[in-house]
């Protein structure tokens, strides 16, 4: 099974939850607007539709590209989909 459609397990669900909340709280403090607090809490909603690694990576590369503070998320994620047998 290529890392691309290897499933998306729940455990690893929540681990991404957790980087994804992290840095929404340091955006925050950072002084993000409310409008694009929201905007962000919408798009990170969609993760329970992803169902596969290569959807995620697909998500965190859009998250990334739309909000340049969660990049850091999408290059971890990248980076172990390189060793995900």
């Amino acid at each position: 099974m290529s890392n691309e459609s290897h499933p998306l397990s729940e455990d690893m669900r929540k681990v991404i939850y957790d980087d994804l909340a992290e840095v929404h709280i340091q955006t925050v403090a950072n002084g993000i607007s409310k409008q694009e607090r929201e905007n962000v809490s919408r798009y990170v909603l969609q993760l329970d539709k992803v169902k596969t690694y290569g959807e995620l990576i697909v998500f965190l590369r859009q998250l990334a590209d739309a909000w340049e503070a969660y990049r850091g998320v999408y290059e971890k994620y990248k980076r172990l989909g390189n060793v995900i047998s």
